[in-house]
């Protein structure tokens, strides 16, 4: 429960910078502000994953294509071996980005 108000004075310029910082993280000022102010991890903007989920997207389906040719008998063996050093590339970054990220309260 907020029960108190905290005024503080500030530059404009500040001001606006915060507001567009909250903007980017999709919350309120107070709600940034507080964020910033009591948790040790900064807030992270993951700017664009549209790349990282169309390529999840294809590997996903060239899994679903291969399983559905082996359950009909039309392949035997596959070589994984593309499918693999995709996963691969995927895999890194993404491992880097929850190495360095937290859950953020809000």
């Amino acid at each position: 429960m907020k029960d108190y108000t905290f005024n503080i004075r500030i530059a404009k310029e500040d001001l606006d910078t915060i507001r567009a910082n909250a903007q980017k993280v999709n919350m309120t000022t107070t709600a940034y502000l507080i964020n910033r102010a009591l948790c040790d991890n900064q807030i992270l903007v993951l700017e664009d994953l549209r790349p990282v989920c169309h390529e999840l997207r294809k590997i996903g389906v060239n899994i679903n294509q291969l399983t559905m040719l082996a359950h009909q008998g039309r392949i035997a063996c596959v070589n994984l071996t593309e499918l693999s050093e995709g996963i691969a590339k995927l895999w890194q970054p993404l491992n880097l980005l929850t190495e360095r990220t937290k859950p953020m309260k809000r």
